[in-house]
Protein backbone atom coordinates (compact mmCIF):
# COMPACT_ATOMS: atom_id res chain seq x y z
CA UNK A 1 0.00 0.00 0.00
CA UNK A 2 1.39 3.33 -1.20
CA UNK A 3 1.26 6.71 0.39
CA UNK A 4 -1.92 8.80 -0.93
CA UNK A 5 -0.34 11.69 -3.59
CA UNK A 6 -1.93 14.50 -2.07
CA UNK A 7 -0.35 14.12 1.28
CA UNK A 8 3.23 14.46 -0.37
CA UNK A 9 5.31 17.40 -0.42
CA UNK A 10 8.58 17.10 -2.70
CA UNK A 11 9.51 19.05 -5.68
CA UNK A 12 9.60 16.59 -8.47
CA UNK A 13 6.97 14.91 -10.57
CA UNK A 14 5.05 12.67 -8.05
CA UNK A 15 3.28 10.54 -11.08
CA UNK A 16 6.63 9.00 -11.96
CA UNK A 17 6.62 7.39 -8.33
CA UNK A 18 3.47 6.26 -8.57
CA UNK A 19 2.83 2.47 -7.39
CA UNK A 20 1.30 0.33 -11.15
CA UNK A 21 -0.47 -1.49 -8.18
CA UNK A 22 -2.11 0.72 -5.63
CA UNK A 23 -1.83 3.98 -8.11
CA UNK A 24 -0.47 5.64 -4.49
CA UNK A 25 3.11 7.25 -4.12
CA UNK A 26 5.42 4.98 -3.80
CA UNK A 27 6.15 3.59 -0.29
CA UNK A 28 9.34 0.97 0.03
CA UNK A 29 9.66 0.85 -3.40
CA UNK A 30 10.88 -2.08 -5.39
CA UNK A 31 11.80 -2.87 -9.47
CA UNK A 32 10.91 -4.99 -11.56
CA UNK A 33 14.18 -6.07 -13.00
CA UNK A 34 12.81 -7.72 -16.24
CA UNK A 35 10.91 -4.40 -17.24
CA UNK A 36 12.07 -2.12 -14.52
CA UNK A 37 8.90 -1.17 -13.42
CA UNK A 38 8.32 0.23 -9.52
CA UNK A 39 5.70 -0.98 -7.11
CA UNK A 40 6.01 -0.78 -3.12
CA UNK A 41 6.80 -4.03 -2.02
CA UNK A 42 3.74 -4.71 -0.12
CA UNK A 43 1.84 -4.19 -3.32
CA UNK A 44 4.54 -6.14 -5.59
CA UNK A 45 4.69 -9.18 -3.20
CA UNK A 46 1.32 -10.03 -2.64
CA UNK A 47 0.79 -9.98 -6.76
CA UNK A 48 3.70 -11.68 -7.66
CA UNK A 49 2.70 -14.87 -5.50
CA UNK A 50 -0.45 -14.91 -7.80
CA UNK A 51 1.39 -13.88 -10.80
CA UNK A 52 4.50 -14.27 -11.52
CA UNK A 53 4.82 -11.75 -14.41
CA UNK A 54 4.60 -7.21 -14.32
CA UNK A 55 1.22 -6.03 -13.77
CA UNK A 56 1.84 -3.43 -16.02
CA UNK A 57 3.94 -5.12 -19.16
CA UNK A 58 2.16 -8.55 -18.46
CA UNK A 59 6.29 -9.39 -18.65
CA UNK A 60 6.90 -12.97 -17.12
CA UNK A 61 9.51 -12.85 -14.37
CA UNK A 62 8.87 -12.49 -10.37
CA UNK A 63 12.56 -10.82 -9.25
CA UNK A 64 12.55 -7.62 -7.93
CA UNK A 65 14.99 -5.63 -6.12
CA UNK A 66 15.14 -2.57 -4.12
CA UNK A 67 14.75 1.15 -5.92
CA UNK A 68 18.02 2.29 -3.87
CA UNK A 69 20.09 -0.56 -5.41
CA UNK A 70 19.33 -0.21 -9.12
CA UNK A 71 18.46 3.77 -9.15
CA UNK A 72 20.52 5.60 -6.09
CA UNK A 73 19.57 8.76 -7.50
CA UNK A 74 15.95 8.43 -7.43
CA UNK A 75 15.86 6.77 -4.14
CA UNK A 76 18.20 10.46 -2.98
CA UNK A 77 14.88 12.22 -4.62
CA UNK A 78 12.44 10.05 -1.84
CA UNK A 79 14.67 10.43 0.91
CA UNK A 80 14.30 14.59 0.35
CA UNK A 81 9.97 14.04 0.38
CA UNK A 82 8.32 15.12 3.30
CA UNK A 83 4.37 13.64 3.49
CA UNK A 84 1.57 15.03 5.85
CA UNK A 85 0.45 12.80 8.35
CA UNK A 86 -2.72 10.95 7.32
CA UNK A 87 -3.86 11.15 11.09
CA UNK A 88 -4.08 15.02 10.51
CA UNK A 89 -8.16 15.03 10.39
CA UNK A 90 -7.55 13.65 14.45
CA UNK A 91 -5.39 16.18 15.24
CA UNK A 92 -1.70 15.16 13.83
CA UNK A 93 0.26 18.61 12.03
CA UNK A 94 3.06 16.18 11.67
CA UNK A 95 5.53 16.76 8.70
CA UNK A 96 6.98 13.49 8.40
CA UNK A 97 10.64 12.26 6.26
CA UNK A 98 9.54 10.11 3.46
CA UNK A 99 12.14 7.38 4.95
CA UNK A 100 10.05 7.60 8.33
CA UNK A 101 6.76 7.16 6.97
CA UNK A 102 5.51 3.73 8.31
CA UNK A 103 6.83 3.88 11.75
CA UNK A 104 5.16 7.34 12.37
CA UNK A 105 1.64 6.33 11.41
CA UNK A 106 2.71 2.73 13.40
CA UNK A 107 3.10 4.64 16.50
CA UNK A 108 0.86 8.24 15.90
CA UNK A 109 -0.94 9.20 18.87
CA UNK A 110 -4.12 10.39 16.89
CA UNK A 111 -4.43 7.08 14.94
CA UNK A 112 -7.33 5.44 15.28
CA UNK A 113 -7.52 1.73 17.05
CA UNK A 114 -10.09 -0.29 18.31
CA UNK A 115 -11.81 0.29 21.69
CA UNK A 116 -9.00 -1.05 24.14
CA UNK A 117 -11.45 -2.59 27.11
CA UNK A 118 -13.27 -5.78 27.37
CA UNK A 119 -15.60 -6.85 26.13
CA UNK A 120 -15.32 -2.92 24.66
CA UNK A 121 -18.14 -1.04 22.88
CA UNK A 122 -17.03 -1.56 19.43
CA UNK A 123 -15.80 1.97 18.40
CA UNK A 124 -12.76 3.12 16.84
CA UNK A 125 -10.40 5.92 19.33
CA UNK A 126 -7.86 8.19 18.44
CA UNK A 127 -4.95 6.16 20.14
CA UNK A 128 -3.93 9.21 22.86
CA UNK A 129 -6.98 9.07 24.42
CA UNK A 130 -7.09 5.29 25.27
CA UNK A 131 -6.67 6.18 28.82
CA UNK A 132 -9.38 8.03 29.47
CA UNK A 133 -11.66 6.16 27.16
CA UNK A 134 -11.20 3.09 29.49
CA UNK A 135 -12.63 4.78 32.23
CA UNK A 136 -15.91 5.61 30.34
CA UNK A 137 -16.19 3.27 27.84
CA UNK A 138 -19.57 1.48 28.67
CA UNK A 139 -17.85 -1.97 28.27
CA UNK A 140 -15.29 -1.35 30.14
CA UNK A 141 -14.88 -3.24 33.13
CA UNK A 142 -12.16 -0.97 34.61
CA UNK A 143 -14.77 2.31 34.03
CA UNK A 144 -17.61 0.48 35.66
CA UNK A 145 -16.19 -0.67 38.76
CA UNK A 146 -13.74 2.01 39.94
CA UNK A 147 -14.13 5.07 41.26
CA UNK A 148 -12.16 8.04 41.06
CA UNK A 149 -10.59 10.48 43.70
CA UNK A 150 -9.84 13.96 42.07
CA UNK A 151 -6.26 14.60 43.09
CA UNK A 152 -7.02 18.62 43.46
CA UNK A 153 -10.08 18.53 45.96
CA UNK A 154 -9.83 14.97 46.76
CA UNK A 155 -13.94 14.22 46.52
CA UNK A 156 -14.64 10.43 45.50
CA UNK A 157 -16.31 10.92 41.65
CA UNK A 158 -18.55 8.27 40.79
CA UNK A 159 -18.32 7.26 37.22
CA UNK A 160 -21.22 9.72 35.88
CA UNK A 161 -19.77 12.78 37.90
CA UNK A 162 -16.48 12.91 36.30
CA UNK A 163 -17.29 14.80 33.12
CA UNK A 164 -18.42 17.12 34.92
CA UNK A 165 -16.19 17.81 37.96
CA UNK A 166 -13.02 19.38 37.09
CA UNK A 167 -11.59 21.11 34.24
CA UNK A 168 -8.06 19.46 34.88
CA UNK A 169 -9.89 15.96 34.56
CA UNK A 170 -8.51 14.67 31.84
CA UNK A 171 -4.89 15.21 32.42
CA UNK A 172 -5.50 14.21 35.94
CA UNK A 173 -7.07 10.95 34.26
CA UNK A 174 -4.29 10.40 32.19
CA UNK A 175 -1.28 10.57 34.56
CA UNK A 176 -3.47 8.73 37.46
CA UNK A 177 -4.79 5.93 35.25
CA UNK A 178 -1.59 4.93 33.78
CA UNK A 179 -0.02 4.55 36.65
CA UNK A 180 -2.37 2.64 38.32
CA UNK A 181 -2.80 0.17 35.14
CA UNK A 182 1.33 -0.36 35.26
CA UNK A 183 0.91 -1.62 39.01
CA UNK A 184 -1.65 -3.91 37.67
CA UNK A 185 -5.33 -3.57 38.70
CA UNK A 186 -6.63 -5.77 41.74
CA UNK A 187 -9.29 -8.27 40.57
CA UNK A 188 -12.56 -8.31 41.45
CA UNK A 189 -12.94 -10.05 43.98
CA UNK A 190 -10.26 -8.64 46.18
CA UNK A 191 -12.10 -5.29 46.21
CA UNK A 192 -14.31 -6.19 49.36
CA UNK A 193 -17.95 -6.41 49.30
CA UNK A 194 -19.88 -2.71 49.74
CA UNK A 195 -20.08 0.52 48.74
CA UNK A 196 -17.78 1.84 51.72
CA UNK A 197 -14.92 -0.66 50.69
CA UNK A 198 -15.48 0.42 47.15
CA UNK A 199 -15.04 4.27 48.16
CA UNK A 200 -11.80 3.11 49.92
CA UNK A 201 -10.53 1.33 47.28
CA UNK A 202 -11.12 4.94 45.00
CA UNK A 203 -8.03 5.81 42.72
CA UNK A 204 -6.31 8.34 44.33
CA UNK A 205 -4.74 10.19 41.05
CA UNK A 206 -1.84 12.07 42.58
Amino acid sequence: MGIPAKDILCGGAVEVFTCFICKDFLQDPFQMQQCKHLACRNCLEPWLARNPSCAVCRRPGSNIVPLRHTQPLADEFLASCKVLCPNRENGCMTIIPYDKYREHTQECEYRKIPCPCTPGCGEEIVARDQVVHVLHCPGSSVGQVYDLCCSLCKQILDRGERPLHCRYLDQVERGGLQRYLAAGFPSRSTRGIGRARTRSRAIDLT
